[in-house]
C-alpha cells in the first residue's frame, strides 16, 4: 500500500486534515468523473461528485441512491417518492426538488424514505417549497438499515 500521508497530492497532509477530498473504499461507491482512483485500487478520491439530474417525477419516481449520492428531480405533479438502497453504503445523501413552472406540487415519501417517522424537527412529514420552480433540498443519512432525513426550503418562509 503506497504511503498515504506527504505532500504528493495524492496524499493527507502532514496536518491531517483532507479538506474538500474523502478517502473510502472503490467497491462502496461508482467512479464516475470527476472522481479519480488513486495509484492503490482499493482508494478513491471523492469529494467532486456530480449531480444526478433524474428529470420529471411523474405520478411516482423510484431514487437509486447507489447510483449517485447527489440527485435532482423536478415535480411536474404530485409523487410518491421511493428510495431504493441496494448496493449503497452507509452514508449522507442529498435529494434537490424542483417544482415546476406551475408549483403547489406534494410528495409522499414510501419504501425506503424516512417515511413519516423519521424527519428531524418535524412530526409526521416535511413541507416541500410549493412556490413555482421553488427548491428543496431533502438530506438523508442511510444508516444501512433505516434513512433519516432533513427537509431546507430554498427562500420559503
Amino acid at each position: 500500500m503506497p504511503n498515504l500521508v506527504g505532500t504528493d497530492p495524492n496524499q493527507v497532509p502532514v496536518c491531517g486534515m483532507l479538506g474538500s477530498a474523502a478517502f473510502i473504499d472503490k467497491e462502496q461507491l461508482p467512479v464516475s468523473a470527476p472522481q479519480q482512483v488513486l495509484s492503490d485500487t482499493k482508494i478513491t478520491r471523492v469529494g467532486l461528485a456530480t449531480e444526478n439530474a433524474i428529470g420529471n417525477a411523474g405520478t411516482s419516481k423510484a431514487i437509486n441512491w447507489a447510483t449517485a449520492q447527489r440527485q435532482a428531480v423536478t415535480l411536474d405533479q404530485n409523487s410518491t417518492v421511493t428510495f431504493t438502497w441496494t448496493g449503497a453504503p452507509v452514508g449522507n445523501y442529498l435529494l434537490k426538488i424542483v417544482q415546476d413552472a406551475t408549483g403547489g406540487r406534494t410528495v409522499t415519501w414510501s419504501t425506503g424514505t424516512p417515511g413519516t417517522t423519521r424527519w428531524l424537527g418535524v412530526s409526521g412529514t416535511p413541507t416541500l417549497n410549493s412556490a413555482a420552480n421553488g427548491v428543496s433540498f431533502a438530506q438523508i443519512y442511510w444508516d444501512g438499515t433505516n434513512a433519516w432525513g432533513s427537509l431546507a426550503r430554498v427562500n420559503a418562509l
